[in-house]
C-alpha cells in the first residue's frame, strides 16, 4: 500500500494545489488502494470478479470530513505519547486499550511478570504519564 500511495503521491505532486490537504490525500489514496487489494484477494480466492476497472479508478476528489481527520489526529497523538512511554507501561496500555476482548489482569501480570495485584496500581501511574505527554 505503501508504495502505491507514495508513487500516485510523485506522479501527481505538481497537481497539488493546498499543501496542507495532502494528509486528506493520502489517507483517502491508501483507504481506496486498500479496498482494491481487498477486493482482489476476495475474487481471487472465490473466484468472482471484482467491480469493473473503471469505477475502481475513479479519483476521489472529496477531502475527508473534518471530524474524521480530528479522530486520526488524536490517534496519532495518543499513538505517539504511548511510544513514548516506557517499555512496560506501553504494554500493558496496548494489552488494555488496544485489544478486541482486554485481558484479565491475572493474564496481564501473567504476560509482563508482574503480582496481579500490582496491574491496577501500575495502569494508574502509566495513564497518569500518558496524560501528561498528551499535555
Amino acid at each position: 500500500m505503501f508504495q502505491e500511495v507514495f508513487a500516485a503521491l510523485v506522479q501527481g505532486l505538481d497537481k497539488i494545489d493546498d499543501p496542507d490537504r495532502i494528509g486528506a490525500w493520502i489517507l483517502t489514496t491508501a483507504k481506496r488502494a486498500t479496498w482494491r487489494t481487498v477486493r482482489r484477494r476476495i475474487a481471487a480466492r472465490t473466484g468472482q470478479t471484482t467491480l469493473d476497472e473503471e469505477a475502481e479508478e475513479v479519483p476521489d476528489v472529496d477531502p475527508l470530513p473534518d471530524s474524521v481527520l480530528v479522530g486520526l489526529e488524536e490517534q496519532h497523538e495518543v499513538r505517539t505519547a504511548l511510544n513514548g512511554l516506557d517499555e512496560r507501561c506501553q504494554q500493558l496500555l496496548t494489552m488494555l486499550f488496544y485489544s478486541q476482548e482486554p485481558p484479565a489482569y491475572g493474564e496481564i501480570a501473567a504476560a509482563l511478570g508482574l503480582a496481579e495485584g500490582s496491574v491496577g496500581p501500575i495502569r494508574a501511574r502509566c495513564l497518569e504519564r500518558l496524560l501528561r505527554r498528551l499535555h
